[in-house]
């Protein structure tokens, strides 16, 4: 039962019908991936219907290796030994980890600390969008998924400031942009004494093939001030909703992933040097 409940493919591999099993599975895995790279995903009936496949999916792959396991006791089972469990568990775990975002174009990830609040606060789940990244979906004002620099084992969410070329200042707290001051309402308004040095930054070149993130709550992020500019590389994904917050009436927004409008500005004094 614990084979059903947690790892439901597995559970025909036990029963001696691993073919099976892998059919199904992969038919469940062939349309999460179609709402996935299509982009239904990423608007809210699509997420309801992704979860609506989701549970009708692993409800078909439970109940069909129950019926299976009654029909076949007696027989033969070459592959219900405990060992092979082991392998075919971690397996399993690494497969839906390190290939799933890969697959499937999105990826869940829940946030640790408040450096992009109010955006984003301790505990919210959100779905990001892991398909392939070009260079228009990299713009300024837009939150991104990204593997800083000097940590690469782990991952951030910040926002893009600063694009290649873009020359970047924080005067007393207040962002500038190719000399355009940037109006930023969905920053964070707390204020933190210790942080006094980190609101005067630059002013700096954005190095080409790199970007320049900063977190919303500018007092307490560590962000491109610290670690400076990114490689577009490391760009990994965007995020699109909160899947889940603490707080009831922030789950499944968007709130405020793309602020693209604020530094218009920006862009077109960059245009017209």
């Amino acid at each position: 039962m614990l084979l059903l409940t947690l790892f439901p493919p597995l559970a025909h591999l036990w029963i001696g019908h691993a073919l099976r099993g892998c059919i199904l599975a992969g038919g469940l895995l062939a349309a999460a991936a179609s709402m996935g790279w299509s982009g239904v995903i990423h608007e809210p009936s699509g997420l309801l219907a992704m979860a609506g496949v989701m549970v009708f999916g692993l409800l078909v792959i439970e109940g069909d290796a129950l019926i299976l396991n009654f029909r076949s006791r007696g027989r033969s089972r070459p592959y219900a030994h405990g060992w092979i469990m082991l392998l075919a568990i971690p397996a399993y775990l690494a497969l839906r980890v390190f290939l799933g975002p890969l697959l499937l174009g999105f990826n869940l990830y829940t946030i640790p600390s408040m450096s992009m609040a109010p955006t984003l606060l301790p505990g919210d789940l959100i779905l990001t969008d892991d398909r392939p990244i070009h260079a228009g979906l990299i713009r300024r004002g837009r939150a991104a998924v990204l593997v800083p620099p000097h940590r690469p084992s782990i991952v951030y969410v910040q926002r893009i400031v600063g694009l290649e070329g873009d020359r970047v200042q924080l005067i007393d707290g207040v962002l500038w942009v190719n000399g355009v001051r940037i109006d930023e309402p969905y920053l964070s308004t707390h204020r933190s004494p210790r942080a006094v040095n980190f609101r005067n930054f630059g002013p700096v070149v954005v190095p080409a093939g790199t970007v320049l993130t900063m977190g919303d709550n500018r007092d307490n992020s560590e962000d491109g001030r610290v670690f400076g500019p990114v490689p577009v590389a490391n760009i990994r994904a965007f995020p699109t909703w909160i899947i889940h917050a603490q707080r009831d009436e922030r789950t499944g927004i968007d709130p405020g992933f793309d602020q693209g409008q604020a530094f218009a500005g920006a862009a077109q004094a960059k245009q017209g040097r």
